[in-house]
């Protein structure tokens, strides 16, 4: 099943991927992401941190502690390791100028405006991959309320999906 969505004026889709490929990534992904991003999910779930963000105070408040955190577990080599990882050309495909070719290297080079675009859709193959999965295990442990709220909870994204 492949599903798409539009980042800048880029349409991506994203294959998911087997499952025999997503069980190790997914223990690694929780043990070298995950930590590290909900520590910024819950401060800016922190209605005290994101309503001074809102108001423009900055400080070393929740949200900032949540970015230390955040770029301790995170150093630029990890990050580039996941984007290699996650964005596997044969897993992600982009319609340019209405032609569909695979997310190769040639490729990568005309489909992201910037750095904020590869790690959206990271996000996307992350969510498409392993959403389900997680709603699924965390039924069977009774937590599945609180992260089904979390998931579907509005992020501000700039993409769409299609």
């Amino acid at each position: 099943m492949r599903q798409s969505m539009r980042i800048g004026d880029v349409e991506f889709h994203v294959q998911k991927f087997d499952p025999f490929r997503a069980l190790p990534m997914f223990f690694d992904l929780q043990r070298e992401i995950l930590p590290a991003a909900g520590h910024l999910l819950q401060a800016t779930d922190d209605p005290v941190t994101a309503g001074a963000v809102e108001a423009g105070i900055t400080g070393d408040d929740g949200l900032v502690q949540a970015f230390r955190a955040l770029s301790e577990k995170l150093d630029g080599k990890t990050i580039m390791q996941w984007a290699e990882r996650l964005l596997d050309e044969k897993h992600i495909s982009v319609t340019i100028n209405g032609r569909d070719t695979a997310l190769d290297a040639a490729t990568r080079l005309v489909a992201f405006r910037d750095p904020g675009d590869i790690l959206e859709l990271m996000y996307h193959v992350i969510r498409i991959n392993f959403a389900d999965f997680l709603l699924r295990w965390a039924d069977r442990f009774g937590g599945a309320q609180k992260l089904r709220a979390r998931l579907s909870a509005g992020s501000g994204m700039t993409s769409k999906p299609n």
